[in-house]
């Protein structure tokens, strides 16, 4: 009897551990195809970087490098596999020709092994400026490298840390006569004794005021926020390649209270150019953050063998509506800059076109602002500190957001017209084809350019100023994402929903109705972007291609505030955070019928959104995906590295605490339904580690009266050495394969 007993109870076990060990199974085969796949994705090719230079017959020749990151993963970096080659470009008695792509030819691409990055060309393109190692990371060095294999190198010897090679701004410009390069760094700043370790106790000072006092080892020190935490004090240096001398051009005075950026060479290298912005009473974040008010100063340049101290720094009288430089830019005595718009507290928004002449310091605005969009022109947006490119003495070209794409403009700075630049090598057939323009170089007569899609890897176009023609030299990366996918299984449409919706666009990438290879979708996934003065322009998204891939469509929207639709739509989200971007985001939902299951997901302004839809419409939303969101912007104030976006968005002052708390997502935590993974970088400066949190326990505390089987999961994965972007090869693997998972696990089959 007990023998039977004994049998029937292993019956059972057995019976209840053969689903378990199932769910166990397919729960392992499911991480290991999410991981074969993301793995899969990240090896399609894209275009690292791309320069147009000379050689030493004086030939234009275009170097390209390829990169398909090899995440290493155990060691949390990146194993760099990357191919370059340089295309030199054919010539008929003295000029250069846009000659068909069989007569260009591929050579070695000249190699600098210890210099880190592309580099900084020169004017003429001969010679390039790198920041190299020399022996160990702590002993640097400056040097110049032309294509003939000279090289020079300076010792930077200590007298300044680290250069400020900021993407917002530009931080390194080379003199007119190729002998010198200004650029932005950290200055040494010896520090305080130790008072332990001093032979006898520091003495008082002669005077009570707190800034004669000794400083101690622990003072607080306050860096310049996300992506810049190891930067403190900034200044400006000039290196002498002819003397092999660095010295620093500005008093020390004047920097220790002001951010410097953008210095550039003006009056035949006399004098030098720079932006000066105060930062009392305390540091913002720099990051993605240019429109705060700053001033225009010149210094005069001394001889290298002048040992006097640095002269002050005289400001330079400009007109009122101008609050702000950004983006200056020098050829002879022209200097370009972008201006935003007068009293705009946002952190990115339209900008209007300046010139100043640098000799006599007059101002002539060339393009001005757009409050609304005239003949399909939304105006100029600055997104990143390489949006200006010198194509002749009176030209530019200018790369800016314009809807849901991102194009690139010819400008007369003497006219003010402009024109978009038209590829004849990327047909467009509709606003889908327009996806992404990005301007790599400009060379003499050529343009060297990148174009993607969301659906399309990058290709490397070279455009001919004059003749205004065009070629693909190279679509490798487009090529092996072919080779990894040959079927074609997606599509791309653009839907606008009008002036009623703040010119809300939606782009919807979606299956192809019974294309090769295309299975049943999983659900769609609605991606909000950040900012929320940002944009979706259709580019090229490697963690898309992985949704695609794995059975998803995406729908992503430029809702009201985005930029490239004009200051108006800009303006009228401030204050309204919460509410207009909220209501846009729900008509994007409605006028489209998403597929299957929809799962909200965004970062930082885009997880804010995130969490107000699945908080306040729990019944439309399967799973959110949030990274780093904002949750509470009364908490957010006192913890972010750029407290003023609060101000500006929420549109409140300091005193206006309750409407920072009605204008977050936080308040409706405890109303969620979807099930919610939140991931956060714990080096995040810009929406600290405590907003994530706080809605994951503010979903939890809400369902404590909610049976545990009714409850919505909620996870909350933390990754340590990785800030805002979250995009350390750890964190991008870990949170997407999870995130896939998570998404799979909690919508059920396929539709």
């Amino acid at each position: 009897m007990l023998a039977s007993l004994i049998f029937l109870q292993c019956n059972v076990q057995n019976r209840e551990n053969t689903p378990r060990k199932e769910k166990k199974a397919k729960m392992e085969t499911d991480l290991q195809q999410a991981t074969s796949l993301y793995r899969k994705v990240a090896s399609i090719p894209t275009i690292k970087s791309g320069t147009i230079s000379k050689d030493e017959n004086d030939a234009s020749c275009v170097h390209i490098t390829w990169a398909a990151d090899t995440l290493d993963f155990e060691n949390n970096g990146k194993i760099s596999t990357e191919r370059s080659a340089t295309v030199v470009l054919p010539n008929t008695g003295g000029q250069h020709v846009l000659g068909d792509a069989r007569v260009l030819k591929r050579v070695a691409a000249p190699s600098v092994v210890d210099a880190k990055g592309a580099g900084y060309a020169s004017p003429s393109g001969k010679r390039r400026f790198y920041v190299s190692p020399n022996g160990s990371a702590e002993d640097l060095a400056l040097i110049v490298i032309d294509l003939t294999g000279v090289t020079k190198r300076i010792p930077i010897d200590k007298k300044h840390g680290a250069l400020f090679p900021s993407p917002f701004f530009q931080n390194v410009t080379w003199s007119q006569d190729e002998s010198k390069v200004l650029y932005v760094a950290e200055r040494i700043v010896a520090p305080a004794a130790k008072v332990w370790a001093a032979a006898k106790p520091p003495a008082p000072s002669s005077t009570p005021a707190p800034s004669a006092l000794p400083l101690s080892a622990f003072e607080t020190k306050q860096s310049f926020g996300e992506a810049h935490r190891d930067f403190y004090h900034l200044s400006i240096f000039v290196a002498d390649f002819t003397s092999g001398k660095i010295r620093e051009i500005v008093p020390e005075t004047f920097s220790s209270n002001s951010w410097l950026s953008n210095p550039l060479f003006v009056n035949n290298d006399e004098a030098v150019w720079f932006v000066v912005a105060p930062y009392f009473p305390e540091k913002l974040g720099l990051a993605h953050c240019a429109t705060r008010p700053n001033q225009l100063y010149e210094t005069v340049l001394l001889k290298d063998n002048d040992d006097a101290a640095p002269p002050a720094p005289v400001p330079i009288s400009h007109p009122p509506t101008v609050e702000c430089f950004r983006n200056l830019r020098v050829r002879g005595n022209l200097v370009v800059s972008v201006v935003p718009a007068t009293g705009c507290r946002a952190h990115s928004c339209t900008y209007s076109l300046w010139t100043i002449d640098s000799r006599v310091k007059t101002f002539s605005c060339v393009v001005p602002l757009v409050d609304e969009p005239v003949d399909d022109f939304h105006g100029l947006y600055s997104c990143t500190g390489s949006d200006v490119f010198w194509i002749s003495d009176r030209r530019i070209l200018f790369q800016t957001p314009r809807r849901s794409s991102c194009v690139v403009y010819d400008i007369d700075l003497t006219t003010g017209s402009l024109q978009s630049i038209s590829l004849p090598s990327v047909p467009i057939s509709n606003d889908a084809d327009v996806g992404n323009f990005n301007v790599l170089d400009v060379r003499d007569d050529f343009v060297l350019l990148a174009h993607s899609t969301t659906l399309a890897a990058p290709i490397l176009i070279l455009y001919h100023v004059t003749s205004r023609s065009s070629q693909v030299i190279d679509d490798s990366g487009r090529a092996k994402q072919r080779e990894l996918f040959p079927e074609v299984r997606h599509r791309t449409s653009i839907l606008r929903l009008g002036a009623a919706h703040h010119d809300t666009e939606v782009i919807l990438h979606q299956h192809v109705e019974g294309a090769q290879g295309c299975n049943a979708i999983l659900g769609t996934v609605f991606f909000v972007h950040g900012g929320p003065h940002a944009s979706d322009s259709n580019s090229f998204l490697l963690n898309f291609q992985f949704l695609l891939w794995a059975g998803y469509n995406i729908i992503s929207v430029n809702y009201g505030g985005s930029v490239g639709f004009g200051q108006r739509r800009i303006d009228e989200i401030l204050g309204n955070i919460g509410t207009n971007d909220v209501a846009d985001c729900i008509a994007a939902l409605d006028a489209v019928a998403p597929q299957g299951p929809v799962i909200v997901s965004g970062g930082s302004h885009g997880g804010f959104l995130a969490a107000h839809l699945s908080g306040r419409y729990p019944d439309r939303f399967k799973v959110s995906i949030m990274r780093n969101p904002v949750i509470n912007n009364a908490s957010n104030y006192w913890e972010t590295d750029i407290n003023d976006w609060c101000l500006a968005e929420c549109g409140v002052t300091t005193a206006d605490v309750q409407k920072f708390y009605d204008c977050s997502p936080i308040q409706y935590a405890g109303r969620v339904k979807a099930a919610t993974l939140i991931g956060i970088g714990l080096d995040d400066m810009r929406v600290p580690p405590p907003q994530g949190r706080s809605w994951f326990y503010g979903i939890r505390k809400g369902q404590v009266d909610v049976p545990e089987a009714s409850r919505a999961p909620v996870r909350l994965l933390e990754y340590p050495g990785t800030g805002h972007a979250m995009d350390s090869p750890q964190a991008s693997i870990d949170f997407q394969v999870h995130a896939l998972l998570f998404m799979k696990a909690h919508i059920g089959e396929r539709v």
